[in-house]
């Protein structure tokens, strides 16, 4: 229960602080695996581990650090003077590209899967993948673009696909009754993708690329420190090969030059073995 965790972190802490009160709390190594197996508020709350890892509370003090570098004041101000573009539309090379990073995620059904390429079977036959990243609303015009254009000049291709990945860093959202209001956006996002074009009338549906949206709860601090996302305000774009590397990567708005470059570029990564 609550009361035991709480009790359990001062003793830990003032374990660090030099008081021998770990054996009173914990009489083997044996019975602090079972605890963080078997308790799980403990496992949700408390990482036991990395009480004890110096290398941990290392890593967690440069997180910090890092994080405390920029306030969002800093990214509202970066936000008017750039309108979002922080950096250009860079093209990697496949020796230079890195590996998307793993990352859990909810579609819209709810379903936990995993990106750039989850457990689908259309998914798996991927050659080639547009993740379009956001934090905040104010985001998803520029995703909007990005995708819309992105598809229109790939519509024909086959194992191309786009990926929409919405980011909720507050964990609150992820309980299940607050995690339902975003993943209705989620489908309501994606029934708007497959509406037909009312101007050429229900049997002449625009073609468009499979587009679907996934949703992630929690921290991202890893994935923002490995995709160089600096502010949440904006909008950014990884085109992913078939064997999940980042071969392009964008911010904002996307500007004609950046549309062509992406496009063919991608042809390039479609023709590649």
């Amino acid at each position: 229960n609550r009361t035991f965790i709480l009790k359990l972190m001062s003793g830990l802490m003032a374990a660090r602080r030099g008081a021998s009160l770990l054996p009173r709390l914990c009489a083997s190594t044996q019975s602090l695996q079972t605890l963080a197996r078997y308790t799980p508020a403990t496992r949700r709350y408390l990482d036991l581990w990395q009480v004890f890892s110096k290398t941990a509370w290392e890593e967690q003090r440069a997180k910090l650090k890092d994080e405390v570098r920029r306030s969002y004041a800093d990214e509202i101000k970066e936000m008017k003077d750039h309108g979002g573009k922080l950096s250009e539309a860079k093209v990697i090379s496949k020796i230079e590209a890195s590996v998307f990073p793993p990352l859990l995620t909810r579609d819209s059904t709810g379903c936990v899967s995993s990106l750039p390429f989850s457990a689908g079977a259309e998914e798996k036959t991927s050659r080639a993948a547009l993740v379009c990243c956001l934090f905040r609303a104010n985001a998803q015009p520029m995703v909007d673009a990005w995708s819309s254009k992105f598809s229109e000049a790939l519509h024909n291709k086959t194992g191309v696909h786009i990926f929409q990945l919405t980011i909720v860093e507050n964990g609150l959202f992820a309980l299940p009754g607050m995690r339902n209001i975003f993943l209705g956006g989620a489908r309501m996002q994606e029934k708007k993708w497959e509406a037909l074009n009312p101007d050429l009338g229900q049997e002449a549906a625009v073609p468009k690329l499979p587009f679907k949206v996934h949703l992630h709860f929690g921290d991202t601090y890893n994935l923002r420190r490995d995709l160089r996302i600096t502010s949440r305000l904006t909008a950014y774009v990884y085109l992913i090969d078939r064997h999940g590397k980042v071969r392009f990567e964008a911010s904002g708005n996307p500007e004609t030059d950046e549309i062509d470059k992406l496009i063919n570029f991608t042809q390039d990564v479609l023709m590649e073995q």
